[in-house]
């Protein structure tokens, strides 16, 4: 490769020997069946170096390559000789060149692998005097041009690797969301969808790498059809080709008024009495999944830490385990949660906003203690006996089907 030549630079999520022949695979695969003729995708430690045959398509293909799941950072850049000297005058530059009045910036130096030889320490020392010099060679063109230390505040990120052979200066520079590729685990995970946090819950799935097992749980048709609306926008946002719908109409399971559904506790108190019922609800979906036998061990407990009390999780989770289940609960430690949220109206415009009530922290004011007094009862006068028998399937084909043609084998 010659100096000069501008060339992509692909930053991995997971920078492991599994993981980069993945991804290098993708990148090559997406680049083929897109016509992008390119001649070297190189692997530079933990990054990707690739260099198309038509310099013009740069743009395009960054814009098509940072829509793959599983690369963090993706930029434009120009390959350099790894010399002091000419590193400092090209960032410097650059920065002079991209950056408006009143912007602030920040700047990266990587090696492209890191590791624990002596040449490393030179390097540190290299980092620090680069870093100096074009801090302060950019800031000096205006007051109003600031250096930050944190990226995440600066309008324009600089980045530099330096590379085995040569070392890369970014000119376009983009930060992708950092998710697993779609099927990365090629672990399927059982999923019940019925009301929101369910559905952000599948799409924390789908986003970590798995392939979901949809068992849809209903109360009546028109729900059901509000239910397989939003699943359909959810689902075509990733590559799907068929997925098999479990459905189970829930409405016979219980009295059909709430005053009988929650005639067992709380009467006069009826804000407790929607908390208790959400959290009923979620518990029957759970004992009911615990009884299915499926070709996975896999199960979403699709539960909020500000919305279900940790007692909640804790009593879920072991109930998994004594099942023979192995429970994911993607927002236990997930703090991305309002994110997941922003995605999930953005595609699901029929939903409430985030400052409904639905997502206030309400659960946390039921006990334990209330709350068993509450599902025993139930459970002895409607559940037992009951199973996932009932459930139908419906073979969806995602980029064909109509969803809602399963309303007829309903």
């Amino acid at each position: 490769m010659n100096d000069e030549k501008k060339v992509l630079v692909l930053e991995p999520v997971i920078k492991s020997d599994t993981f980069l022949d993945y991804l290098y695979n993708l990148v090559r695969d997406t680049l083929n069946e897109n016509s992008i003729l390119f001649l070297a995708i190189k692997k530079d430690g933990f990054y990707f170096i690739v260099e198309l045959k038509n310099t013009k398509e740069m743009v395009f293909t960054m814009g098509l390559l940072s829509k793959i799941s599983g690369i963090s950072c993706i930029f434009v850049a120009k390959c350099l000789m790894i010399d002091f000297d000419v590193l400092s005058q090209t960032v410097t530059r650059i920065g002079k060149e991209i950056l408006l009045p009143n912007e602030k910036f920040s700047i990266t130096i990587r090696m492209s692998k890191m590791d624990d030889s002596k040449d490393n320490d030179d390097f540190l020392f290299f980092k620090k005097d680069l870093e100096f010099l074009v801090i302060s060679e950019i800031s000096s063109l205006s007051p109003c041009i600031k250096y930050v230390t944190n990226e995440s505040e600066a309008d324009k990120n600089l980045f530099v690797l330096i590379g085995s052979d040569f070392a890369y200066v970014s000119i376009l520079l983009t930060k992708n969301k950092e998710v697993i590729p779609f099927k990365f685990f090629r672990e399927a995970v059982i999923c019940p969808i019925y009301d929101d946090y369910s559905f952000l819950s599948l799409i924390s799935i789908l986003n970590n790498g798995f392939f979901p097992i949809p068992f849809v749980f209903y109360d009546g048709e028109s729900n059901l059809i509000q239910t397989l609306k939003t699943f359909d926008r959810i689902i075509k946002k990733y590559p799907i080709n068929n997925i098999v719908i479990n459905l189970t109409d829930l409405t016979h399971l219980y009295p059909n008024t709430d005053k009988s559904f929650l005639d067992y506790g709380f009467s006069s108190n009826q804000s407790k009495r929607v908390m208790m019922k959400k959290l009923l609800i979620d518990e029957t979906i759970v004992t009911f999944l615990l009884q299915m036998k499926a070709e996975t061990n896999f199960i979403c407990l699709p539960f909020l830490p500000f919305l279900h009390p940790l007692w909640f999780f804790k009593k879920n989770i072991l109930l998994s385990f004594e099942s023979g289940k192995i429970p994911l609960t993607p927002f236990l430690f997930n703090y991305e949660f309002k994110h997941h949220l922003r995605y999930f109206y953005s595609i699901n415009s029929n939903t409430v906003d985030e400052k409904s009530s639905g997502f206030c922290p309400l659960y946390l004011d039921v006990t334990q203690k209330d709350f068993e007094l509450v599902f025993q009862k139930i459970k002895t006068n409607h559940l037992n006996g009951v199973s996932l028998k009932e459930t139908r399937q419906f073979d969806l084909d995602v980029r064909k089907d109509d969803i809602l043609d399963i309303l007829n084998s309903v």
